[in-house]
């Protein structure tokens, strides 16, 4: 389908509503000082999950209406942030959304639509909701008792920093880094 000036015009502003949307609570809710002053469980915390699970449904509908009827439109079409949002919204999805629309994500890395770098977090994050080993390391949670990130298990932790250069994310040292973490130490902790 061969789409206009104008419907690529109204598309891109549409989707980079829906980015704006989608990290407009994600933002505060990832915020450490947040979670270390109130839990991950607190009110606090929970009705900045309420108010983005509400804005999540909103944007799900409008990706999934755009993907059905014009496929993925991919960066050249539509520009970097727009794609990003059909991306992150699915990415955001629960596990059911993000196995229906794996096949498409996986097609637009191959078409070159979407970065393997982000295709190497959202396999990630399947694999955490399925109960297994993550691949790529991107996947952490907040530790309440801790009151710091953790790491979820990876499979191959010694070979990781080989996988994440293989589709273009930084080693594991450097960004663990930014959550305060030592990756040495995690990996030692790991294989005792």
């Amino acid at each position: 389908m061969e789409l206009t000036v104008d419907e690529i015009q109204n598309i891109r502003e549409t989707l980079e509503q829906v980015w704006d949307n989608d990290q407009k609570y994600r933002s505060s809710f990832n915020s450490e000082e947040l979670l270390k002053k109130y839990g991950k469980d607190s009110k606090e915390v929970k009705a900045i999950l309420c108010e983005c699970a509400k804005l999540d449904e909103i944007n799900l509908e409008i990706i999934t209406n755009i993907i059905n009827k014009y496929g993925w439109l991919g960066e050249k079409t539509i520009g970097f942030k727009a794609n990003m949002a059909l991306f992150l919204v699915i990415q955001h999805s629960n596990l059911e959304i993000q196995l229906k629309y794996l096949p498409i994500i996986e097609q637009a890395v191959k078409d070159g639509n979407l970065r393997l770098k982000d295709y190497a977090i959202f396999k990630d994050r399947i694999e955490v909701e399925q109960n297994n080993c993550q691949i790529y390391g991107s996947q952490l949670e907040w530790n309440d008792e801790k009151g710091e990130y953790q790491l979820l298990p990876i499979i191959d932790p010694e070979e990781v920093d080989e996988r994440r250069k293989a589709v273009g994310l930084e080693p594991m040292g450097e960004a663990l880094a930014r959550y305060g973490l030592d990756w040495e130490e995690i990996k030692h902790k790991n294989s005792v």
